[in-house]
């Protein structure tokens, strides 16, 4: 690093070292979206460093096996363009990673690892953190729709984010004997759903068959998750009125509601992580436990996920939690998610993914890595976070022949 004068006097004086000065670490603080998170995570991990990173991880979920591109904090440490960066992921939720980039230098904070946290992959939380502003949030929707719209923020869109309805599971893995009127639940529609969304329906809303009388709850998430404002706008429920949804738990390994948990943001309540959610939904027993909400025995939940989360809930790469049965996929609409229906427009359930810049805090590293992450402009970019997108969790928008102009809008096509 090339030193002024008074910089070389001081260093001559010993009040300085060459070292110190040459080796000053850059930092950014990344926040925002859960379900775009492992994207950003093989970015940080391949595409940014001049060579692979010290990467520290956790609050993974064990999926399968222990799954990095799932942890709840990350840090990453090396050297970008020869001098060495430490960039810190704390991924707290779409909303709420807007509201900190449009609050002041006073607020906006979030807790992030702190840099003697040990590298590797773990399930924990991390012992030590650090309470910092955030520079960059990855966000499933855009600013019009969000809960602080001011400041505008500069931001870019990086991809596409797929969701996905999910019905509880009631047996367990590889189990059989599944209740005859939940295997009746196979699809989803938006007038049903805005009603269940209101605190419950009756099945035979979503079957058409009148002996389906064990009621539908939906379990979901709080008003700061990407994945909550997408469903509101595409269920056309709307972000006016909060829904009432439930959180399941489990008694004596049986499934069973409780009051959902609170939101830090404006009042709704809902699950503040999708893998928490997603981990919910694979408790088995609902069809014969009681309905503390409407009354008798049986009910039956439907959660909304991102991919990631879904494939827990699924079982698609094993289950987390034990005892566990697998949740399964509903159509919407009378639609199947598939990439090539989401591109083609068939498939509503889905956002744009936006990368944006704080209003107040961005530091200068802050700006170099939002270049970094954007790529050049255009969408035929392969380099940052569109270069390192998997086709399935998240959608090229090259790949897209349907658009949204707004988070709020219906899909049309070019």
């Amino acid at each position: 690093m090339k030193l002024n004068k008074y910089t070389q006097a001081l260093a001559a004086l010993g009040l300085i070292s060459m070292v110190s000065v040459a080796s000053a670490t850059n930092y950014v603080y990344i926040t925002g979206s859960t379900a775009f998170r492992p994207a950003t995570y093989n970015t940080l991990n391949t595409s940014v460093f001049d060579a692979a990173p010290t990467v520290a991880a956790y609050k993974c979920s064990t999926v399968g096996s222990l799954d990095p591109h799932t942890a709840g904090y990350m840090n990453f440490s090396g050297n970008i363009s020869g001098q060495p960066y430490i960039i810190k992921c704390a991924w707290s939720g779409s909303e709420a990673g807007i509201q900190d980039l449009t609050a002041n230098a006073n607020a906006g904070k979030e807790s992030f690892m702190a840099d003697s946290i040990a590298a590797g992959n773990f399930t924990t939380t991390p012992a030590t953190t650090d309470s910092h502003t955030v520079d960059l949030a990855l966000a499933d929707t855009d600013q019009s729709v969000a809960l602080e719209q001011s400041p505008v923020l500069n931001a870019y869109e990086v991809g596409i984010v797929p969701f996905v309805y999910v019905k509880n599971a009631q047996v367990p893995t590889g189990g059989s004997g599944a209740p005859a009127d939940w295997s009746r639940l196979t699809n989803v529609t938006d007038p049903a759903l805005r009603v269940a969304l209101t605190g419950g329906t009756p099945l035979a809303l979503f079957t058409g068959n009148p002996a389906d009388t064990k009621y539908v709850y939906i379990a979901g998430r709080d008003n700061l998750s990407g994945t909550f404002v997408n469903t509101m706008l595409d269920t056309q429920f709307g972000l006016v009125n909060d829904p009432t949804q439930i959180e399941i738990t489990s008694t004596a390994g049986v499934a069973t509601q409780s009051a959902p948990l609170s939101g830090k943001g404006k009042g709704v309540e809902g699950q503040n992580s999708g893998g928490t959610l997603a981990t919910s939904m694979t408790i088995t027993g609902s069809a014969t436990a009681a309905d503390t909400i409407a009354g008798g025995t049986g009910w039956y939940a439907i959660a909304y996920l991102g991919l990631y989360d879904a494939d827990v809930a699924l079982g698609i790469q094993g289950v987390p939690v034990a005892p566990a049965g697998e949740a399964v996929q509903l159509t919407y609409n009378g639609v199947a998610e598939t990439p090539q229906n989401i591109e083609n427009g068939t498939y509503s359930f889905w956002g744009n993914e936006w990368l944006f810049e704080s209003a107040h805090n961005l530091s200068s590293a802050g700006a170099t890595l939002f270049n970094i992450l954007k790529g050049p402009d255009g969408t035929t970019s392969s380099v940052g976070i569109k270069g390192n997108l998997d086709g399935n969790h998240e959608l090229s928008l090259t790949s897209m022949v349907a658009v949204k102009q707004t988070s709020a809008a219906d899909a049309t096509h070019n």
